[in-house]
């Protein structure tokens, strides 16, 4: 169940923003309000809508339809940059501290805490390689056995995915392959 929390956190993060090639030049705040995003993917289809800066902080609204399976509605607040900060999930809210590295490029290190499932430390690295994301994300530690997802991504001006292709993993195995794809 924690694997399953971790799972839809992750797809409004990596929906929402991923790293450039220098420092991220992306301003939550350029969005207009009420922006709504729509994709096709392996486990159904997803929107993404804006729904304005909230103090400090931008809150987003991502729902999957049940054509693949389980509904499943996220709220979710980024910093200015896009970083998630916080998510609230189905089986609770999520913080990631100091945010979950999505436009960090390098490698960068957060806290993942579940309101009921606990705490995790991730290890996010990022490279760039002719537009493309390139993305792995460890628990603890950068090693074989602690790799529980990697992918690839492409963006558009305001730091949203626009396709992605991406690997769960367990114990060094793959769990899941799935994909996205922007409806333009």
């Amino acid at each position: 169940m924690h694997r399953r929390f971790c799972f839809a956190a992750l797809a409004i993060t990596a929906l929402l923003a991923h790293p450039v090639i220098a420092q991220p030049a992306y301003d939550m705040g350029a969005l207009p309000k009420g922006a709504t995003f729509t994709w096709h993917a392996d486990n159904g289809n997803a929107t993404v809508k804006y729904l304005g800066q909230n103090g400090p902080l931008f809150k987003f609204r991502y729902t999957r339809d049940a054509s693949q399976g389980q509904p499943v509605k996220v709220t979710s607040w980024s910093d200015r940059a896009g970083n998630t900060v916080k998510a609230r999930v189905p089986s609770g809210t999520v913080a990631f501290t100091p945010h979950d590295c999505s436009m960090t490029p390098g490698t960068c290190q957060y806290t993942e805490s579940h309101s009921r499932y606990g705490r995790r430390s991730v290890v996010s690295t990022v490279t760039v390689k002719g537009g493309i994301w390139h993305y792995t994300k460890h628990e603890d530690r950068v090693s074989p056995g602690t790799l529980f997802e990697k992918g690839t991504v492409s963006i558009d001006q305001y730091g949203v995915a626009l396709d992605r292709d991406y690997q769960h993993f367990k114990n060094g195995a793959v769990t899941k392959t799935g994909w996205t794809r922007r409806n333009r």
